[in-house]
């Protein structure tokens, strides 16, 4: 009876061996401590992996406040030439997004200048009642590149050339006036199944590609900005000499081409145009300019 009973016992996944009764201290030493002690280091290192997480939310809440008084100056600059009493505030519906839209676009200052150029015009006797809450949302779904082709490229004041490339099993050329013009490989455009559509002009500002300019064009259609059309004839065949000179000497229609001869098929085109909607010229006037 003198001597104390020694087992084996498993707690938690580890076995210890102990003495009954059980001394505090060496539970303590052979269980507790050490699973403390790496619970610790567990939770010591949630907290970093979080901050680590939301570096890019930090630095969005210290730039939030800069952006804004970049904006409240591009404010300034708008509104110079407005009497003070026709400067009134704006609907909540269109300043309330626009400032939040704002806030997320510290490092673009193509979407800044549309987002501060309506908040303007909203605050404006004259343009506030034909300011609608939509053109936010239009502006938050723009790309930088959707961007320049409305202001540099002009797709929402005037015509602008479209082509499209289709692949076919014959060669003919049967648009006249292109052929004239001294572009080659023009058919009529009934024909289905094109493997690019909406072929544009470079804009040179930025670094983009056909396949973005594209998209860009789908974009601007999609928003009900632009119309885009491939059977009325409307721009004059020596408009297109650039956007085809441009296609047929790139990268992307030699690789389109290699992927046509090996089909045994041709490479032809047909051409198109977009138009600025009744709606994407309000836009213009109200948001970019």
């Amino acid at each position: 009876m003198g001597d104390n009973l020694k087992a084996k016992i498993t707690i938690l996944g580890k076995e210890v061996e102990v003495e009954f009764p059980i001394p505090i201290d060496q539970l303590y030493a052979d269980f507790a401590e050490p699973t403390i002690k790496e619970s610790g280091k567990i939770i010591a290192r949630i907290p970093r992996a979080i901050n680590a997480a939301l570096v890019s939310v930090d630095k969005w809440i210290l730039e939030r406040e800069y952006s804004l008084q970049k904006t409240k100056k591009i404010l300034e600059n708008k509104l110079q030439d407005v009497q003070p009493e026709k400067i009134v505030p704006p609907e909540s519906s269109v300043a309330v997004p626009v400032i939040l839209a704002i806030s997320y676009c510290i490092d673009n200052d193509e979407l800044r200048e549309l987002f501060a150029t309506l908040l303007a015009n909203a605050m404006n006797e004259d343009y506030k009642d034909k300011i609608h809450p939509a053109f936010v949302e239009i502006i938050r779904q723009l790309s930088p590149l959707d961007v320049l082709m409305i202001k540099k490229g002009k797709y929402l004041q005037e015509y602008r050339t479209l082509l499209r490339i289709f692949e076919c099993e014959k060669i003919k050329d049967d648009d006249v006036n292109m052929h004239e013009a001294g572009m080659k490989g023009f058919c009529t455009s009934d024909l289905k199944n094109p493997v690019f559509s909406h072929y544009s002009s470079s804009v040179y500002e930025i670094n983009q590609n056909a396949e973005a300019r594209s998209i860009s064009v789908f974009n601007l259609h999609r928003l009900g900005l632009i119309n885009t059309d491939y059977i009325e004839k409307i721009i004059p065949p020596e408009k297109y000499k650039q956007v085809y000179n441009e296609l047929i000497e790139s990268d992307f229609y030699r690789r389109h081409l290699k992927i046509a001869e090996r089909n045994n098929l041709h490479l032809r085109f047909t051409r198109g145009y977009t138009s600025p909607t009744a709606f994407g010229k309000q836009f213009y006037e109200l948001c970019c300019i």
